[in-house]
């Protein structure tokens, strides 16, 4: 299977494929939390104020986030209003997408 761009409406465009914020929030549990477990983030908490991440992790879900979804995040971007939650990352992206 190649490369998949995601459909920004939270739908992939091919079929198997996660909707943009599972795939976010699968990110952070495997890489932060260790866990499978769906209960151990929510979409809206802050994962810098729950200590989710911090600081060096934010640098590894930017990463993640310029390689996986095509998005530059310009220093000035790098704020919790658009980092610190889930939800916060999705609407970014789709902003960011909407942009480019």
């Amino acid at each position: 299977m190649g490369s998949v761009a995601p459909d920004l409406s939270g739908i992939w465009r091919s079929q198997g494929q996660p909707p943009l914020r599972e795939i976010l929030r699968g990110f952070i549990l495997e890489n932060f939390l260790f866990t499978d477990d769906l209960s151990a983030v929510g979409y809206g908490d802050s994962l810098l104020g729950k200590g989710i991440v911090d600081s060096t992790g934010m640098l590894e879900v930017i990463l993640f986030i310029e390689e996986r979804f095509g998005v530059t995040i310009r220093d000035e971007e790098m704020i919790p209003e658009n980092l610190d939650s889930i939800d916060r990352l999705v609407a970014f992206i789709k902003s960011r997408r909407q942009v480019a």
